[in-house]
Order: C-alpha cells, then sequence, then structure tokens
C-alpha cells in the first residue's frame, strides 16, 4: 500500500494508535531523555560534543503535528565515516558499500577520510 509522505508526517497513519495509546509519552520528554543521554556519554567522552542546532521558528511550521508530537531539527551527517563490521540498516541519506572482489573497504574508507573537507564542502541539501 503506498502513502503520502505528508499523510505520514502530519501523523494520519498513526491516528487510530494514538486513540489507543493515549497515555504514550509526548515527543517533548522523548528529547529531553535523548539530549539528557546525550550529555551523558559526551561528559564520559564517549562522543564528541556536536554543534548546538538553531531552535524551529514559527516560520518554519508548515501544519500542526498530532497532540504529544513534536518538531526537531536532524544533524547533517555529511562526512561521517564508518566501517561497521556488522549487518546494519540506514535511511536514503546514507550511502553504503560492500565488501567485495572489486571494492577494497579500507581503502575505500581512507580515500573517502582524506578527501571529507571536500565533500562537507561540496555537500547541500537534506541527502
Amino acid at each position: 500500500m503506498y502513502f503520502c509522505r505528508l499523510e505520514i508526517i502530519q501523523g494520519k497513519l498513526t491516528a487510530e494508535w494514538r486513540e489507543q495509546n493515549p497515555n504514550t509519552e509526548p515527543a517533548a520528554e522523548l528529547l529531553k531523555r535523548i539530549k539528557a543521554e546525550r550529555e551523558k556519554i559526551v561528559k564520559e567522552k564517549k562522543v564528541k560534543k556536536e554543534k548546538l542546532l538553531p531552535p524551529i521558528t514559527e516560520n518554519e511550521i508548515p501544519f500542526e503535528l498530532p497532540e504529544g508530537w513534536g518538531w526537531c531539527r536532524l544533524g547533517a551527517t555529511a562526512g561521517k565515516l564508518s566501517i561497521l563490521n556488522r549487518d546494519a540498516t540506514t535511511n536514503q541519506a546514507v550511502c553504503g558499500f560492500f565488501e567485495n572482489e572489486k571494492i577494497e573497504t579500507k581503502y575505500l574508507f581512507y580515500f573517502l577520510m582524506a578527501n571529507r573537507s571536500k565533500m562537507i564542502e561540496d555537500s547541500w541539501g537534506s541527502s
């Protein structure tokens, strides 16, 4: 079944579920917990502190969200590189390479790492 992205992000596909689950944690609370966990792992030096993204302004909000939902910014991923060494899934904004007889993963990783600043400079848009 095909659904319009707008229906998805407006919450139209989950309206019935939300009615049946009225005690679900609001997005604002979830975002607070994520922020607290992020601050904890930054303090433990497990990840680097990232630059704060600007808050979403009223004129950026294209439509009203269902009760309990919230708007937030997602950080740009341009130039982020990793070798996973395990199965994983990604969204459409992530490019993945599988090692085979034509691609040496470590060589490709270091080549891209050496050209990372150029990739970031040339990146634009949302993916």
